[in-house]
């Protein structure tokens, strides 16, 4: 991983199908994905916020990737970080 990000290519089988995902991390705690079959169509898209994905549409996605800005479940208080009980 480097001081600005990383993105990875991952091929892996789901219920018996191949599938890739392209995924971006930045150098702090957020970060997007996209899933495709193998022809090249999109399976879904998420955006990340630690060990949370918010699952969203890929143009929706992909704006929040110029915005910087994060769905309403992607909040501090939601990760394990941010709870208040003992997990």
């Amino acid at each position: 991983m480097g001081d600005w990000g990383s993105v990875v290519a991952y091929r892996m089988e789901v219920e018996e199908e191949a599938i890739e995902i392209i995924y971006v991390v930045t150098d702090g705690d957020d970060g997007w994905l996209e899933a495709y079959d193998l022809d090249g169509n999109i399976l879904g898209a998420a955006r990340r916020y630690i060990e949370l994905l918010a699952w969203r549409n890929v143009e929706d996605v992909r704006g929040q990737v110029e915005t910087g800005g994060f769905p309403p479940e992607l909040n501090c208080e939601s990760t394990l970080w941010g709870r208040s009980e003992v997990v």
